[in-house]
């Protein structure tokens, strides 16, 4: 499927687009995103020292809940400013417009990809550096 099939199918079915339509893109839609997801946050810590992993991930953690609720504010706004009268026809040049909006989102994502690190954190016995990393003391009870 090329990463326009949403407006494909859309433009192929047109008021009569059902669920169905957009279950086949929807699935590999979201397997590619399970894909991608998990890889990535380990790529985006690896430069990070083991000290500060847990700022880090919090900072992490916080950026990607932003970013995808502006994300989808954003193509609301945009869906909702192309919807004009409200008509069937209103709805789906809205969805296209949505969805092409979304491609180009995608897109740009996909060249930003190319700043991250080429690897994720080789060891749990290297630093980001490739420095050893100290234990952290054990308190031994008898």
């Amino acid at each position: 499927m090329a990463l326009g099939d949403h407006h494909g199918t859309l433009r192929a079915a047109g008021a009569g687009v059902s669920t169905a339509d957009l279950l086949g893109p929807m699935i590999i839609g979201g397997i590619g995103m399970g894909m991608v997801f998990v890889p990535l946050f380990d790529i985006a810590m690896a430069g990070i020292r083991p000290h500060e992993m847990g700022s880090a991930s919090g900072v992490l953690q916080t950026v990607n809940s932003l970013s995808m609720s502006t994300g989808v504010a954003g193509l609301g706004v945009i869906f909702f400013s192309m919807l004009g009268s409200g008509h069937i026809a209103g709805y789906l040049s809205a969805t296209q417009w949505t969805a092409l909006a979304t491609i180009g989102l995608l897109a740009a994502a996909f060249a930003v990809a190319f700043w991250l690190p080429r690897r994720a954190r080789e060891t749990a016995g290297t630093g980001a550096a490739g420095e050893p990393e100290r234990a952290e003391p054990v308190l031994v009870t008898r």
